[in-house]
């Protein structure tokens, strides 16, 4: 009878061992599945950064582009007008 007692508490503390360990294990589990959702976010915030400095870089380029253009325009005005004074001298 004492063996069986002695047996049953053995029992008992494993079994209190299984149930830490279960939880332990949900726990992490949660954490797990809680950081997953964090990376994708963060990848999906990553995503549409990625698109804005795609998007900031083509504007860019069109206004420097532009601004290039611009100022060729303004060296052909010069050049008329630097021709111009010339004839009338």
């Amino acid at each position: 009878m004492e063996e069986e007692i002695k047996l049953q508490k053995e029992n008992n503390g494993r079994w209190k061992y299984v149930v830490k360990i279960r939880m332990l294990s949900s726990y992490r589990m949660h954490q797990i599945e809680e950081l997953a959702e964090k990376e994708r976010v963060a990848n999906e915030s990553i995503e549409g950064l990625m698109m804005d400095i795609a998007a900031a870089e083509e504007e860019i380029t069109r206004w420097k582009v532009a601004a290039e253009d611009e100022a060729a325009a303004g060296r052909a005005v010069e050049q008329e007008f630097v021709a111009r004074v010339k004839c009338l001298y």
